[in-house]
């Protein structure tokens, strides 16, 4: 009888075991994968411009950068980065004119700007911010889904590049916000910022 119980209790011990162990694994990380490997994502970032270009709904940017990038502000807003890593980025549009509406954002290829789709997005991988050197990648399909709970959002993204390979990915964590709707970026800043994230 007590090897029964013994036998029952080590069966139960290891099935807990392996449970919590399962449950670990199955957590996702933050990054995104690229052929097969995979690149971290430490920080995240949302840039709001407003109603752009005569649309009916609103542009908000997500940035999510690894941690090898350092972003320098002044007055509160990104002025340049530095550093070497990787990162994605969206133009989404959404109903809501302060922050970002959850649920699931389809890329658009006739950039009509309408809520629920995204149209201009890329990828830099082992990109030096000083050099511009790195591997740049233009998406043009996919979908990615926010989920948001108090200050946390979840990210998810499984999207296209133009050379027909997948880019998925995931972040979690808070996204720091940055308000442009009354000072919008000058053509020059926007175009500094542009050949970063292109």
């Amino acid at each position: 009888m007590k090897n029964v119980t013994y036998f029952l209790v080590g069966a139960l011990l290891v099935s807990i075991l392996f449970a919590g162990c399962k449950k670990e694994d199955d957590t996702p990380k933050n990054q995104m994968i690229y052929n097969e490997t995979e690149y971290d994502l430490a920080q995240g970032f949302l840039e709001n411009y407003g109603k752009w270009d005569g649309t009916e709904d609103y542009n908000i940017d997500l940035i999510l950068v690894s941690s090898g990038f350092t972003i320098h502000e002044v007055n509160g807003e990104i002025d340049s980065v530095s550093g070497k890593g990787h990162l994605i980025y969206f133009e989404l549009f959404t109903a809501d004119p302060d922050k970002l509406t959850v649920g699931d954002y389809i890329y658009d290829d006739n950039e009509t700007g309408k809520a629920g789709t995204f149209d201009d997005a890329g990828c830099a991988l082992d990109f030096d911010a000083q050099t511009e050197i790195g591997t740049e990648l233009e998406i043009n399909g996919g979908k990615l889904t926010v989920v948001q709970n108090g200050d946390t959002y979840e990210v998810k993204f499984d999207v296209t590049a133009t050379n027909g390979k997948h880019i998925t990915g995931f972040f979690k964590g808070g996204l720091k916000y940055y308000d442009y709707r009354d000072n919008k970026k000058s053509s020059t800043q926007i175009a500094e910022k542009e050949s970063f994230l292109r």
